[in-house]
């Protein structure tokens, strides 16, 4: 049994809680919402307001709404709180944010591990669950065995710690029938030097568990022989596939209600991507 602390009980964040308890490891909850915990404590669990209280764990694993959220309770923190701990970190970021969490915990002498929850809320557990890690690799391996009570642990590289969001980005796209947006994942394992072999082997792995909503974006471009193509042609291709099959037109008129871009606009943002610095 490990000792566990669970930073966040909200809709992802009590079903971490509950794979963890179902699996028999020791819990302490953490977050302002007192009634959210309940639950768990009337199963054993502990809790408190304040993570300055539950630093004796094996590991700290967050899931807050943000990385605004999660920064402020670190700060909060006595200088050094960290020295030694393993923190995990599931809480959704682009790369960016991933690097300047992990800068935080470091220079406070703690171990990072970015996380990214490849799957549904009720699918959280050691046989449904889907999580990628990356970070510190020897610190992944000293909590794997815990860590598979959410899921089989999956990890991306210790090279860099935002392997795991770049795989988490294109897999969200894609499962709303973005396939294009495998190449933005390409651009971010450019500008962040992650090896493209093993974001295609990660990619490919998650394929198997998603279902494309639109079966014509698939057809419409061949995303594996373009890897093979230079830019230019990349360019062309792509924007020959958009034209010729309408994609604006077609996407799942409830998914055009609930995204702020276009699939155009989201390419055109992925360009920018690869071509410079530029982040969401």
């Amino acid at each position: 049994m490990a000792k566990v602390t669970c930073c966040g009980c909200g809709l992802m964040g009590s079903n971490l809680v509950d794979a963890f308890m179902n699996a028999g490891h020791d819990v302490t909850i953490v977050d302002l919402n007192e009634q959210a915990a309940q639950p768990f404590v009337a199963r054993g669990a502990h809790y408190t307001k304040n993570l300055a209280d539950a630093l004796e764990a094996d590991f700290i694993l967050s899931n807050l709404p943000n990385d605004k959220i999660v920064r402020s309770v670190l700060e909060a923190l006595p200088k050094g709180s960290l020295k030694g701990k393993i923190f995990v970190n599931t809480t959704s970021e682009v790369p960016s944010d991933v690097l300047a969490m992990q800068k935080l915990v470091e220079e406070d002498g703690g171990r990072y591990i970015d996380s990214c929850i490849l799957t549904y809320q009720g699918e959280v557990g050691p046989h449904t669950g889907y999580l990628l890690y990356s970070g510190d690799k020897a610190a992944f391996e000293e909590i794997q065995d815990t860590l598979a009570a959410l899921s089989v642990p999956v990890f991306c590289s210790e090279s860099t710690a935002v392997a795991a969001e770049i795989v988490d980005l294109v897999v969200i796209a894609i499962h709303y029938g973005y396939v294009y947006t495998l190449l933005e994942g390409i651009a971010r394992c450019k500008q962040y030097d992650y090896p493209i072999d093993l974001y295609i082997q990660q990619v490919s792995h998650m394929l198997k568990a998603l279902a494309v909503s639109s079966e014509h974006h698939a057809k419409a471009l061949n995303v594996g022989a373009l890897l093979q193509q230079d830019e230019k042609t990349v360019l062309s291709t792509i924007n020959d596939a958009m034209a010729a099959a309408g994609i604006d037109q077609r996407i799942n008129p409830q998914m055009r209600k609930t995204t702020n871009r276009s699939v155009a606009d989201h390419y055109n943002k992925m360009m920018n991507i690869y071509q410079s610095n530029y982040e969401y």
